[in-house]
Formats: C-alpha cells, structure tokens, sequence
C-alpha cells in the first residue's frame, strides 16, 4: 500500500512518466515533463559537482551538520538580481527513499510539524499522471502571511543497478479560482525541485536515503533579511521536522503490524473451524472470521469475546515488536524564510509588509 516501506503513491505513474501534464484551462503555467528533464541535467552530478551557475558566481557553504543517524549539507548563492537559490543534502540512515517521497508530498501530514504551514488546499488533480495544483497559506515570521499557488508532480526513475530514484517538481503557476488578494502577498516566482534516492548506510547497503533539494521563492522582502532569517532558522526547522518524519515513520511501521497480526488472527479463526476449537467448543455456530477481528463492542457472545481477547493479545505482542525494532530516522530537506520566532501567535493576519 501507499507509504509501506517499499511502495508509494509516485509509484503508480510510473508508467506515464513522458506523458504531459493537463489540467482545465484555469491553470497556466503548470509543471511539465520539461522541467524534470531540466533539473536531473543540473544535479545530474551533485553533490559532489554543484550545479554551474552564470559567470561570476559561486555557491557558498552554509552549515554542515550531523547528529545521530542525520547528516545536513547546505549551500546557497545570490541571483543577478538579487534573490537566493538554497541546495541543501539531507541523508538520513534507516529509511527508505519510499517513505520519504510520500512523506514530503502529503501536505496533511506536513501541516502536523510544520507550524508555518496555515492553510492548504488541493486546486485541481491530474487523475492521469498524479499532478497536483495547490494552494498554500503560511504564517511566516516577522514579515505578513504569504501565499503559494504551484503545481507539483513526482516521477519514477529505474536506474541501471536496479534502484530507484525519484525526482519531485513544485513550480508555481496561476489558478483563475485562486486569484491574488490585497491582504496576503503571493509568492512568485516559486520553484523547489527533489532529488530523492537511497545511498549506502553504515552496513554497506541501501538502507539510507538522501534527499537533494533545489529552492527558490521571492517572498517579496528585503533580501539580506530573508538570508538571515533562513540562515538563523534552519537547522532547527531541520530538527522539528526530523521529529515530525519519525513520528510518520511509527505510525507507517504500526499500521503494518496491526494489519499483519489482523490476517494472522484471521487465518488461524478460519484454519479447520477454529472458532470452536479455540474457544473449546463453546462459541455459537454462525461465528465468521469478521466477528474474531473487529467491533468488539457490537458482539455477543462467550466464545467469540474468547477470541477476541486471543486477537488482542496477539496484536498487542505485535506492536510491542515493531515498537522494539524501531530505528532512528529521517526523510527531510527544506529551506524558507525561517526565523527562531514562534509564528503561532500571528497566524491569520493579513497585511502587506
């Protein structure tokens, strides 16, 4: 299923990879096939070569960073004119490259660590080929709430020794039922593109993933503010967002087991007539292998509460497990204009600074 460790949605598109995007006639400049083509050419060798960038610029160390199974690069480099382009490498060990593609995709779960993140809606779907167009509204500090239009589509690479690679592209676009507004300042342009793969972990196999990410966003505020701010807030976006992977990652990792001791629970009730076998003969005839696994509170009956108590057991030992063989992990790579304010308390004001 989507967000199992070796499944997720981008997966299902695979197929469609080449095909365009098409959205209804209110949306204009929407990513295309183009733009992946364009990026995996530019990061094609990162991060050991960065990308070239125009003549007389240079990419500039921000911070490397590292705490137990996390490792965070950063770069940055000024614009001709005057705006930031931010790369950033985030390798986090015991995580596959599945989990941290749905992970960045679903805003649901995003808006549960990020506390920037106001409001989010999805505009318009591409039923075809997976592509979104989204609205999002956030609290940001210091400066106004700012908004985003942007379409977002990820595609599946096979690589040559079997891996997989996947490549995401959120690029603003304009949505005629999603205009701008006076009170709330739009982000424009807006471009953040991901590289997400699995790398060698400590053992020497492919149990880590690395996220490459490519960012870029006019927020329409003085410069030099907005690279202090990121550089000042960054790692501990960074941090927070760790913790906000890793509770996904459980629950992922819990919804599997109670899945798998669920079936096993069933099996062994439809295994010979075992509803009267495990309960000694005395649960009354009729019982299905649907009244051994749920709604407990709905059913009667002295052999069947028997079994239900065996379920029970026997999912509680199977979380139990899981819940011992838990890793440290991770799937994260982002910047923005960060500061270390609490925006909390400024969340839906308008106004145009």
């Amino acid at each position: 299923p989507p967000g199992s460790a070796r499944h997720c949605i981008a997966a299902k598109y695979e197929s469609v990879g080449n095909s365009p995007t098409a959205f209804s006639s209110r949306v204009e400049g929407e990513v295309q096939v183009k733009d992946v083509k364009e990026f995996q050419e530019r990061v094609g060798c990162a991060p050991e070569r960065l990308p070239t960038l125009e003549p007389n610029a240079a990419w500039s160390e921000m911070m490397v960073k590292s705490q137990a199974g996390f490792q965070y690069r950063a770069w940055r480099h000024v614009l001709p004119y005057g705006g930031t382009e931010y790369l950033s490498t985030s390798t986090f060990e015991h995580c596959t490259v599945e989990e941290m593609c749905d992970f960045f995709n679903c805003d649901d779960t995003r808006a549960s660590w990020d506390r920037l993140l106001y409001r989010h809606r999805v505009l318009e779907r591409d039923e075809r080929t997976g592509a979104e167009v989204v609205f999002w509204e956030r609290a940001l500090p210091v400066i106004s709430n700012r908004d985003y239009v942007f379409s977002r589509r990820t595609w599946k690479e096979r690589c040559k020794d079997g891996s997989d690679v996947y490549w995401a592209i959120n690029k603003g676009c304009t949505h005629s039922q999603s205009p701008e507004t006076p009170k709330v300042k739009r982000v424009d342009p807006y471009f953040s593109a991901w590289r997400m793969r699995a790398v060698p972990g400590r053992d020497g196999r492919l149990t880590s993933a690395e996220c490459l990410l490519s960012h870029f966003e006019e927020q329409h505020v003085n410069q030099d503010v907005a690279r202090f701010a990121v550089k000042c807030g960054m790692w501990g976006v960074v941090k927070n967002m760790d913790m906000g992977f890793r509770k996904y990652q459980r629950k992922i990792e819990s919804r599997a087991a109670a899945s798998a001791a669920a079936a096993a629970a069933a099996g062994a009730s439809s295994n010979g007539g075992s509803s009267g076998a495990i309960n000694g003969g005395s649960s009354p005839s009729g019982a299905t292998n649907g009244d051994a696994g749920e709604n407990d509170a709905n059913k009667d009956g002295k052999g069947r509460g028997r079994l239900r108590r065996l379920c029970k057991i026997a999912l509680g030992g199977a979380l139990a497990v899981v819940g011992a063989k838990m890793v440290f992990g991770g799937a994260i790579s982002v910047i923005g204009v960060l500061a270390t304010i609490d925006p909390k308390a400024r969340r839906g004001r308008g106004g145009s600074t």
